[in-house]
């Protein structure tokens, strides 16, 4: 049903999406997972046509994504929505049923319909926008959503601010819409709520898919979806933490070992004699010793003249 081949998202010179393939069958209820800035987001956008890959290529139901016929078989929640405030529940799913060309009947029927699948409160239906809770915003997109029937679902965190009542009852929209045959892509960091109602999962980390299959194939026995999660992320960054650079050191430790080097006395280094010395020193003849005849003899004191007597 949604096909993604080989597809990369570049802002300028990063990479938000790194060569990404994934396949989504019909009927599946499918959790993309990943940290902030990991890139699910941007693959969304990219499915429902809202942003354009840089490269390869995403198709659902055999159509070019992005395009009429795609759009017109998805329904899709955003994370942070921006309803038109002025308008009552009632009136907001009237102007979504006009945008997709449904007649007046049938835009009663199915926003009837909707509000109780969604468990708006009956009070709730005719009060501006602009007064609801995190928790009834939530519902109320989650039933323009579907005000197209659609055969895709695309919800970014559905369960987002949601309290413990809010979050069980999206999930049990999400299950209820599964068993109609629906199929569901959805992003969240609940992975307890994601293992509790998904089919199948995938792990994407600054950009790159790190893990797909389903339930039983990626959460072994005795662990949970969180504990695989956070293992595969760790063991994605070990590489990065392990090229990174010792701090370079401070102008004052520079100082210090210079200071300490000074201090230290500088050995004496021994003069090694010139080859030209060396060559003299053997060819001046050794002085040789005196020998007795050599000797100079010591000169004989000469008696002074006898006097004569005239």
């Amino acid at each position: 049903m949604i096909e993604i081949k080989n597809v990369t998202k570049t802002f300028g010179a990063r990479s938000a999406v790194k060569n990404l393939s994934l396949s989504i069958d019909k009927g599946e209820v499918f959790g993309f997972l990943g940290p902030n800035g990991a890139g699910k987001t941007t693959t969304m956008k990219m499915i429902l046509g809202l942003m354009r890959p840089t490269k390869g290529s995403i198709t659902l139901f055999n159509e070019k994504a992005g395009s009429i016929a795609a759009r017109r078989k998805i329904g899709f929640l955003p994370e942070f929505a921006n309803y038109y405030q002025h308008l009552t529940g009632r009136e907001f799913l009237e102007f979504v049923g006009e945008i997709f060309g449904l007649g007046q009947s049938e835009i009663d029927k199915r926003s009837k319909r909707l509000l109780k699948l969604v468990n708006l409160p009956t009070e709730a239906h005719d009060r501006q926008v602009h007064t609801y809770s995190k928790g009834m915003q939530q519902r109320i997109g989650m039933a323009q959503a579907l005000m197209n029937n659609p055969d895709v679902l695309f919800l970014d965190e559905p369960m987002s601010g949601l309290d413990p009542i809010g979050r069980r009852e999206i999930k049990d929209i999400i299950i209820e819409l599964k068993h109609q045959g629906k199929t569901i892509f959805f992003n969240s960091h609940i992975l307890s709520d994601a293992q509790e109602i998904c089919d199948r999962i995938g792990i994407i980390h600054l950009g790159s898919l790190l893990i797909s299959g389903s339930i039983k194939e990626v959460v072994p026995t005795g662990k949970t979806l969180e504990d695989v999660f956070v293992e595969a992320i760790t063991g994605a960054n070990k590489p990065a933490v392990a090229k990174e650079k010792k701090p370079l050191p401070t102008i004052a430790q520079k100082t210090a070992v210079k200071t300490l080097t000074a201090d230290k006395p500088k050995p004496v280094a021994k003069k090694k004699p010139s080859a030209s010395t060396t060559v003299a020193a053997k060819i001046t003849p050794k002085p040789k010793p005196a020998t007795t005849a050599n000797k100079p003899k010591p000169a004989t004191k000469k008696s002074p003249p006898s006097s004569r007597k005239k």
